[in-house]
């Protein structure tokens, strides 16, 4: 019997279908168990491969083979993206290489947002020498003020030594001692007249800016004034009120030589409620902001007037 004649009669046998029944089940048993794997683990390849090799062993030496091929694909994939847009510098892996959980895979670098970032504290520790320089520049003005009202009381004071002096004296030096008397005086009265007036300007400039009284207002600063801190606007309306009131007081009175030293204190007391508001006034500037009625380089010219 010829070769060819065996393989028909073993085909034909029941030993032969019984191994390819054994091979099919085999073959069902395989795919039900790869399906049923973890969803979560990776592919190892995307390259097609022979899957499954069944041998059907003759009672001759000789045999056949059934070969199967196929591809392997992953159950699941995951796409690796940056959170930002940048410069790739570095990548930290291969193709092919296991990854891990919060493992750095490249670096990205972004010059612009470094640049604005720069930009941002430099804009910002200009503002706040800005701001200093407005407070120094305050200070330096109401400081001035003070030290005039001071050296008038002083000069009232000066004289009334003099005077009390003169009177040792008084038959030698009284005409002299009078008429330097009446210049110092009427020096006085002339300076508490311009401090007066000085107050008046400093709350009319307090008042265009916190409006804490009817009048003209810096148009578009009241939507965005003290919009940081809305409680500094309330205290600064509250102190510009008790220094008008103070000034009001003494805006209708005519001191005279003979009075003038009292009301030298009493301007000297209203010039401090002035520096109060004043640097009231700073606070709100330095709680506002710009807005679109109100522009930034406003609000700087603003901040640095004061």
């Amino acid at each position: 019997m010829n070769l060819k004649n065996k393989i028909k009669q073993f085909l034909k046998s029941k030993t032969f279908s019984w191994v390819l029944m054994i091979a099919i089940i085999a073959m069902l048993l395989q795919i039900i168990f790869y399906k049923g794997k973890d969803l979560d683990k990776e592919a190892t390849t995307d390259e097609a491969k022979q899957v499954s090799v069944e041998r059907i062993i003759s009672n001759s030496d000789r045999g056949a083979a059934i070969n199967t091929v196929g591809k392997v694909l992953p159950v699941n994939s995951v796409d690796v993206v940056a959170l930002s847009q940048g410069t790739i510098q570095g990548i930290f892996f291969e193709i092919g290489d296991e990854v891990e959980k919060n493992q750095t895979l490249a670096f990205v670098s972004n010059d612009l947002t470094s640049n604005n970032l720069s930009s941002a504290q430099t804009t910002y520790l200009n503002m706040l020498n800005n701001m200093d320089v407005i407070r120094r520049s305050a200070d330096e003005q109401v400081r001035q003020a003070e030290i005039g009202v001071e050296n008038a009381a002083e000069s009232v004071r000066l004289a009334e030594i003099s005077l009390e002096s003169a009177e040792d004296n008084y038959e030698n030096s009284q005409d002299i001692q009078k008429q330097n008397n009446k210049n110092i005086k009427e020096n006085a009265v002339l300076a508490y007249t311009d401090h007066l007036s000085f107050a008046k300007k400093t709350l009319n400039d307090v008042n265009y800016i916190i409006g804490a009284e009817a009048g003209e207002q810096i148009p578009g600063i009241s939507a965005t004034l003290a919009s940081k801190n809305k409680q500094s606007l309330i205290l600064a309306e509250n102190n510009y009120l008790q220094a008008k009131n103070a000034y009001l007081q003494l805006n209708g009175i005519s001191p005279n030589k003979d009075n003038i030293l009292t009301y030298l204190y009493k301007i000297s007391d209203l010039m401090k409620k002035i520096k109060g508001s004043v640097s009231d006034t700073v606070e709100v500037l330095e709680n506002t902001t710009a807005n679109r009625d109100f522009s930034e380089s406003t609000l700087v010219a603003q901040r640095q007037a004061y």
